[in-house]
């Protein structure tokens, strides 16, 4: 299949090419290779959605409301507004996309707001994350992200980034523990 796109991109921008160099008329080239890149990327899109079977995965960011209270959260990126979804103690939110395979800069940001708090944190960061399954814990203190591949957990402030611990160090207290150290 991937053949066949890379085919038909091909013979479709030799007609272009072909049609550019026998049209004399200057605004009209300028619309003629406008045209010609729109088509192009139109389909080196269908071409990249066609083999995402194969070495162009989707990504899932998977976020759990680990607080006492209710927050609101709302993800972006420069193309895409998820909206706001507000989420109880205990629920989760997730959603998917296929990170950029050319360019390595995918960036998807999230704000979060609760009562008395409102931060925003990139949830996903091609040049950081490099995870198909991106799980996040949601705190009042700090976010984590988890990798149960390695048993490890990375924690980030709001703003900053803090530490990362062992999954096996970490007890249900943890958090408790952090926040009285900080009383």
């Amino acid at each position: 299949m991937f053949i066949c796109f890379v085919l038909i991109f091909t013979l479709k921008t030799f007609k272009w090419s072909q049609h550019l160099i026998t049209t004399n008329i200057p605004g009209h080239a300028t619309k003629i290779i406008r045209s010609m890149l729109d088509r192009m990327r139109i389909d080196m899109t269908l071409m990249v959605s066609e083999v995402s079977g194969g070495f162009v995965n989707k990504t899932q960011v998977l976020m759990m409301n680990n607080q006492s209270q209710p927050l609101v959260v709302r993800c972006k990126d420069k193309s895409h507004d998820n909206g706001y979804v507000a989420l109880n103690p205990g629920q989760s939110y997730d959603f998917k996309f296929i990170p950029n395979p050319f360019l390595n800069r995918t960036l998807w940001y999230c704000t979060f707001s609760w009562k008395g708090a409102n931060h925003t944190f990139d949830i996903y960061n091609e040049l950081r994350d490099r995870c198909t399954l991106c799980i996040w814990e949601l705190f009042e203190a700090n976010l984590c992200k988890k990798s149960p591949a390695e048993r490890s957990r990375e924690c980030f402030a709001w703003d900053s980034k803090l530490q990362e611990q062992k999954e096996d160090n970490i007890n249900i207290n943890t958090h408790h523990a952090l926040k009285q150290q900080r009383s």
